[in-house]
């Protein structure tokens, strides 16, 4: 079946049926959200980042590729989302999806992403075509309670509106840069307009961080929120504690190793749950050159990579480290090179130590002495704040 499908632009017209192969998907899509799914797909569609798979004339398939910035090391690059992945249910199980996910990669490089991230539903699928696990959602559960008893401080806190955006993406990006983040994406100013202009959201500011929260179900949940000072945090997350008469928890999309585990008396997670995302880089030599890198020894190594999707990956490359900067040039093979694919380059980039990537067959050749080299320089703990 795959053999005789074709991937192509998704054609406006044939967006109706584009919904109708989603809800079967993932079920009906209520009707306050129809019009702003045909906007937001209308735009895609311009931009070129919406992909159909047609048997014939039949759409079987599409994605999206979502235009994100992505941190790495504290540095930020481009990063295609992967979004809206569905196959049609009579046409599952034959290649569709693969064949899609393999347009789909091209067209990052195409568009100039450096990079492609995506939440799996099937892991195994993805992997097939160069997308390898990388990093972890991270939401805990906290009693609104505990956060209430942070004190409010002397912390002027200020309600955030539309005007108020470009201030909060500026803190954003100035927090992730200076903590040398890997793995959040930066919010697009319309994603966070629109995310304030909910009657369920609300956001408020320091001078120093913000907070968006909601409400849903009877809890509060957190979506962001950041300070560069002790003293920010505990009004903010007091904030959200504020609503302890009649919130039952809160639960909060946080970072590995998140202040506001330092800051309560007791353990702040009462449950936890983990999600895991998977990353492709689409073009090897800017995800390696606009990466943000720990301070080690110099790094420099021949890699070898079979990537039969990205032409931007495939191929022989010198990789060289120093100073917290990278740089992969094209180079002549040679015997001793380290030699992975899309997955071990993937997984290696995302901080994976390079001992597990040998031991599951992601990596071979190379040198020992380069792995812990490799290790300490691409050091890190991904993680993403928010589905897309």
């Amino acid at each position: 079946m795959a053999a005789t499908l074709r991937t192509a632009d998704l054609a406006e017209s044939d967006l109706e049926l584009a919904l109708d192969i989603q809800s079967r998907s993932f079920g009906p899509m209520p009707e306050s959200r129809r019009e702003a799914w045909f906007q937001g797909r209308k735009e895609a569609i311009a931009a070129g980042r919406l992909i159909g798979a047609y048997h014939g004339s039949r759409l079987v398939a599409s994605a999206r590729l979502r235009p994100f910035r992505q941190f790495w090391g504290g540095r930020e690059l481009s990063m295609a989302g992967m979004a809206g992945v569905v196959v049609t249910p009579d046409y599952r199980g034959q290649g569709v999806a693969s064949q899609l996910m393999s347009a789909a990669a091209r067209r990052a490089g195409e568009l100039g992403d450096a990079v492609s991230a995506l939440y799996p539903s099937v892991p195994a699928l993805y992997r097939g075509v160069g997308w390898e696990l990388a990093g972890v959602q991270h939401r805990i559960t906290i009693d609104p309670d505990w956060l209430r008893r942070l004190g409010h401080s002397s912390v002027e806190v200020r309600l955030a509106d539309a005007d108020s955006v470009d201030r909060m993406i500026d803190l954003m990006r100035a927090h992730w840069t200076a903590t040398g983040a890997s793995g959040p994406k930066l919010l697009e100013p319309e994603e966070l307009r629109n995310a304030l202009g909910e009657t369920d959201t609300w956001g408020y500011l320091t001078d120093d961080g913000f907070v968006v929260y909601g409400w849903y179900e009877g809890d509060l949940y957190v979506t962001h929120l950041l300070a560069a000072s002790e003293s920010s945090l505990r009004a903010l997350w007091s904030v959200v504690g504020s609503g302890a008469s009649i919130a039952r928890s809160v639960h909060a999309f946080v970072a590995p190793h998140d202040p506001v585990h330092f800051l309560l008396d007791r353990s702040a997670a009462s449950a936890a749950e983990q999600g895991r995302w998977m990353l492709r880089l689409i073009d090897a030599p800017t995800a390696i050159g606009q990466r943000g890198y720990a301070a080690s020894a110099p790094v420099d190594v021949s890699l070898t990579v079979t990537d039969p999707i990205a032409p931007g990956c495939d191929g022989s490359w010198r990789l060289r480290i120093a100073d917290g900067i990278g740089s992969l040039e094209q180079a002549a093979e040679i015997e001793d090179a380290l030699r992975l694919g899309p997955n071990g380059l993937a997984a290696m980039y995302a901080g994976t130590p390079l001992a597990t990537l040998r031991a599951v067959g992601l990596v071979t050749g190379g040198r020992p002495d380069v792995d812990r080299r490799l290790d300490a320089a691409f050091v890190a703990d991904p993680y993403l704040l928010e589905f897309f």
